[in-house]
This record gives structure tokens, C-alpha cells and sequence, in this order.
């Protein structure tokens, strides 16, 4: 049993890591050939739109066909900003940093762990709205017009492709992690819907309490988990999860594990 298991795994392991190498090549060809001949498409939203990420050393190697992915949205942000911390921002390779011909953002900062592909942002441009994206995995031409036609004017609503939903015992306490409703599939909106940072997640101005950005808090209480003090401060200021689209498919890049 154990040695097919085994076989098992590794057949689903080899699977993945050849969609993710097909993926990787289709975002490089179509950088090279379809970027200037594919106009997107302006935003409709009545306030500035920015997409925003971080990353750090470990995953620069795997950084590039990301960045390309959000680059080449078929809905144009208003920019796409990369925080990286301020002692590692010279290890950026240089295929990285040509990117800023192409419209990339490059800021540094403080060191706050996965923090930083936001506090920043919401310190430094309060009222826009902010589209959070990680590092290492693959984002179709269409994934930020989802979310913006998704957002509705006057609804007190965080959008995201991604989310889970909490489960509660009877004391209304939430339940160990793998007891909740994990990877939803439908599209809907709850009060106990839990966004998953990966698919991609549009906050809209003023969506936070007011604590969100209080670094000495969210680091004390919660300084490895951005999307629980994120999902926190969206509940206490009245907002709630929406999730769009069917079951969100995350396909990583080949190596960008290992970091």
C-alpha cells in the first residue's frame, strides 16, 4: 500500500510540475509575441486600482512569469507595485528590474513578512483599490477583470477567487482549520466566508478598521498569518468575503516551493 502511495504521489507530482512548465512557457511566449499587439481594456472602477505583491530572496528565481501574468491583464490596473524588503532590494536579478520599462513599480520597506505586499500601500494610498496577488504561481489574462466586474458600488464586500468557509461550534468559536469548508466552489457571500490570498484578493477603499495598519499589533498577535489580521479587519469594519468564479485552480511554479 505504502509503495502505491507512493507511485501515486509521484505521478501527480510529475503532473503538476508539467502543467507548470507548459504554463511557464505559454506566459514567456506570450510576452514575446502578443504584448504589444493586445491592448487591455481601462478599468471601470471610480477610484485608482493598483495590483500589489511582495516577495524575498528564496523565490526570486521563480519571480519572473508572475510578474509577466500581471502585466499582461486583459483589465488595466492603474499599476503594479512589488515591495521588497529594504536589505534585499539589490538581489533583485535584472530580469526583474527591466520589468520597470513595462510598467513595474519597485519600492522597498520595512521587513513584515508577507505584510508587506500591503501595509505599505494602505499607509501610503488609502483610497484606492488594492488587488493583492503572491509571488509564485500563475494568473490568467482575465483574473483581475473577474474581480473588478465582480465589485459592486456600495456594498460592503471584499472580492477574492479563493476562499474557504469557517465552521463554528455551538459557542460560535471557530473550528480547527481542516474542519472548515475548505476550497469553496460556488460563488457566494457569508459572514464566515475566509479569503485565500493566492487566488487574488480586491480591497475596496476604506474596507479596513482602522487598527489594520498598527504594526506592534498584527505582529503580536498574528505575524505569520496576513489573512487572518486581513480577514479581521474587514469583519470588524462590517465588510464581508465574496468569492466569484468556480473552484479556483493554483498551479505554482516548478521550484518556487523549495523556498
Amino acid at each position: 500500500m505504502a509503495s502505491f502511495t507512493s507511485r501515486l504521489k509521484a505521478s501527480v507530482d510529475q503532473r503538476l510540475r508539467g502543467r507548470s512548465e507548459r504554463l511557464e512557457q505559454l506566459v514567456h511566449w506570450r510576452w514575446r509575441w502578443l504584448r504589444r499587439l493586445v491592448r487591455s481594456r481601462p478599468h471601470p472602477l471610480p477610484q485608482p486600482l493598483y495590483i500589489t505583491l511582495t516577495s524575498y530572496g528564496p523565490r526570486f528565481a521563480t519571480l519572473l512569469p508572475t510578474l509577466k501574468c500581471l502585466l499582461m491583464q486583459s483589465c488595466a490596473p492603474d499599476g503594479v507595485f512589488l515591495w521588497i524588503d529594504e536589505n534585499e532590494i539589490e538581489r533583485l536579478p535584472a530580469e526583474v528590474q527591466a520589468l520597470r520599462a513595462h510598467g513595474l513599480q519597485i519600492r522597498s520597506c520595512a521587513n513584515l513578512k508577507s505584510y508587506k505586499k500591503i501595509i505599505p500601500f494602505l499607509r501610503e494610498t488609502p483610497n484606492a483599490y488594492l488587488v493583492t496577488a503572491d509571488d509564485d504561481c500563475y494568473y490568467p489574462p482575465d483574473w483581475l477583470n473577474q474581480l473588478v466586474q465582480a465589485s459592486r458600488q456600495g456594498r460592503a464586500e471584499a472580492i477574492c477567487h479563493r476562499a474557504h468557509r469557517i465552521r463554528v461550534d455551538a459557542s460560535y468559536r471557530p473550528l480547527p482549520y481542516l474542519e472548515w469548508e475548505l476550497h469553496l466552489k460556488t460563488t457566494s457571500v457569508d459572514p464566515l466566508n475566509f479569503m485565500t490570498g493566492v487566488g487574488g484578493v480586491l480591497y475596496p477603499p476604506g474596507c479596513f478598521a482602522s487598527e489594520v495598519t498598527d504594526e506592534c499589533l498584527f505582529i503580536r498577535l498574528c505575524a505569520d498569518c496576513d489573512d487572518v489580521w486581513l480577514w479581521w479587519m474587514l469583519r470588524r469594519n462590517g465588510y464581508v468575503v465574496r468569492k466569484v468564479g468556480g473552484r479556483w485552480p493554483v498551479v505554482n511554479w516548478n521550484r518556487s516551493q523549495q523556498a
